[in-house]
């Protein structure tokens, strides 16, 4: 799987959730730690708010669900 492929796929992955944590993407796509931030990085440039909530039970939490232009 490419990268345009698997950001779309996350993006899909995401679009039911509120709030993940790195190791969602870790285990769903089968990626490293580093890939998985990078692509977060990635979505955020493409349009996709997020906010991170440190502590044992923070995560990343999703702002707006709908990609702006």
């Amino acid at each position: 799987m490419n990268k345009a492929e698997r950001l779309n796929q996350e993006l899909i992955f995401l679009s039911n959730k509120s709030i993940f944590h790195i190791n969602d993407l870790v285990t769903e796509f089968q990626i490293s730690k580093r890939t998985a931030l990078r692509d977060i990085t990635d979505l955020e440039n493409m349009g996709l708010s997020f906010y991170t909530e440190n502590g044992r039970y923070g995560g990343f939490h999703i702002v707006n669900r709908q990609l702006s232009p």
